[in-house]
């Protein structure tokens, strides 16, 4: 009776897929994740675009619209979250990555290289 209240809970709780790790990602252990990023989905950016609008915003919702995906997300430092992004810039035909570190929706620092 147990088992099946345990089991209860646990569906109730809604969707595996609310839990899946995104392309390239794989969570080992609550907090500790695998990332493979020869799997990580890229984005198609000028990344001289994307930093003005990271620069101009601060603001996470307008990188996600732009870029039009999702991050891998990790605990920051100081209690802001991590989201890297792999981009191809368009305008050098390279390829990099985002680091964006955000506190809210507000963007405090970042890294496009």
């Amino acid at each position: 009776m147990v088992c099946a209240a345990a089991l209860a809970g646990l569906v109730a709780a809604g969707p595996a897929e609310a839990w899946a790790d995104p392309p390239g990602v794989t969570t080992v252990a609550p907090g500790v994740q695998v990332i493979d990023g020869a799997k990580v989905p890229r984005q198609s950016v000028d990344a001289s675009a994307l930093e003005a609008l990271i620069k101009d915003k601060k603001s996470l919702r307008a990188v996600k619209k732009f870029l039009k995906a999702d991050a891998v997300t990790s605990v920051g430092p100081g209690g802001s979250t991590v989201h890297m992004y792999k981009i191809h810039d368009t305008a050098t035909d390279k390829d990099l990555i985002a680091i964006l570190f955000v506190k809210g929706d507000e963007i405090v620092d970042h890294l496009v290289r």
